[in-house]
């Protein structure tokens, strides 16, 4: 997420469509503040909702980002990724919102 932070501070437009669910970005990363210009302590989401917002502003993100140039993201040592995490990816992605978003998950079979 921090290198998304700073692809966004480097694109020619702001993003602006995550509407209120960007705070939970935030939550997750706070480096994203400054590239979504939002405020680090409006960054509490109440657990219940926090999943769906998460889920929302990643989606906003992705998509938004895809409009401007084709990404790639990149997660790299992947089997020290939890299931939620994984889940979260996997649920922005197949949003049909999401558009010229490319995903590749790195593993090293050696973890010893």
């Amino acid at each position: 997420l921090e290198a998304l932070g700073q692809q966004l501070l480097r694109a020619p437009r702001p993003v602006a469509a995550l509407g209120p669910d960007g705070s939970a970005l935030v939550a997750l990363s706070p480096q994203l503040a400054a590239a979504l210009s939002l405020n680090s302590a409006d960054s509490e989401v109440p657990s219940a909702h926090a999943r769906q917002r998460l889920l929302a502003a990643l989606v906003r993100l992705l998509t938004a980002l895809g409009r401007e140039q084709p990404v790639v993201l990149v997660v790299d040592d992947v089997q020290w990724g939890d299931a939620d995490s994984l889940a979260l990816l996997a649920g922005a992605l197949s949003d049909r919102a999401v558009q010229r978003v490319l995903l590749l998950l790195l593993e090293r079979s050696d973890t010893g």
